[in-house]
């Protein structure tokens, strides 16, 4: 049987967005019916097809022409301010709403094919507080940190075995603790403003196990965010996502509110 907790929203490029465990803090969320996600005339799909031909020209302009959220990575705070307010108040110009993808955690993928990120704690809270403010008091989706808890730097997983990402310049004792304070505070910065709907890294269904992934995202603070989204880079299917995104959304009813209330804090 599904949750009602357990509501997709929306569905983005292949991902999908899930409504928080809790029903309520989904309330002033951004998305909703007849909502127009904005196509960004600056996309890099779009970039991309300029500069190809033929029938790999047509796909890409096709492509393009699909709602896409648009990715932050890097810059400085006076940057990343000045970029993402020029993107909302373009969207806001449509009357159609962006999504924003913060994807700028300290050790961001690892050191793999995504490495980068911010080079500390307060390095990526005055990148954060610069995304909220270019954001302002508009309407906008965040997708907050793929990856950032299927990839954490010295965890373990609930069974207590050690995950593989050791970074070397990372302190061992403090990394994994560090990664949920910083996605905590993105969640309460970014929420600051009720029009603002953020979500949580929810990785997806070939990855992490339901209550492992519902775990860490309590632990990251979904409960104050709008919910979590899975499958932001990834191409699992949709059947098996909708399970997926259901059972987490039951695990952390379960876990927090339900019969099973405090398991998450033990």
């Amino acid at each position: 049987m599904r949750s009602s907790a357990a509501v997709v929203v929306a569905a983005l490029a292949g991902s999908c967005f899930v409504a928080a465990a809790d029903p309520a803090a989904a309330e002033t969320a951004a998305l909703g019916p007849g909502t127009t996600l904005y196509v960004n005339p600056a996309s890099t799909t779009l970039q991309a097809a300029a500069k190809l031909d033929a029938q790999a020209r047509v796909d890409a302009l096709v492509l393009g022409s699909f709602p896409s959220a648009t990715w932050f990575t890097q810059g400085t705070p006076g940057e990343v301010q000045a970029a993402v307010k020029k993107l909302v108040d373009a969207a806001a110009a449509q009357h159609a709403l962006p999504t924003v993808v913060a994807y700028n955690l300290p050790h961001r993928d690892c050191s793999q094919y995504s490495a980068g990120g911010a080079t500390s704690k307060a390095e990526y809270r005055a990148w954060i507080d610069a995304v909220a403010a270019g954001i302002g008091d508009r309407k906008v989706v965040v997708i907050l940190e793929p990856d950032s808890l299927g990839i954490i730097p010295f965890h373990s997983d609930l069974s207590g075995k050690d995950e593989w990402c050791k970074p070397a310049d990372a302190d061992r004792a403090t990394a994994a603790k560090e990664r949920y304070e910083l996605l905590a505070y993105a969640v309460d910065k970014l929420r600051a403003n009720p029009r603002s709907a953020v979500y949580l890294d929810g990785t997806h269904s070939g990855w992490l196990s339901v209550g492992d992934i519902a775990n860490r995202l309590v632990k990251a603070g979904v409960q104050r965010a709008s919910g979590f989204f899975i499958n932001a880079s990834n191409y699992e299917p949709n059947d098996k996502l909708l399970d997926y995104g259901t059972w987490i959304s039951q695990c952390i009813h379960y876990g927090t509110r339900g019969a099973g209330a405090g398991y998450f804090e033990r």
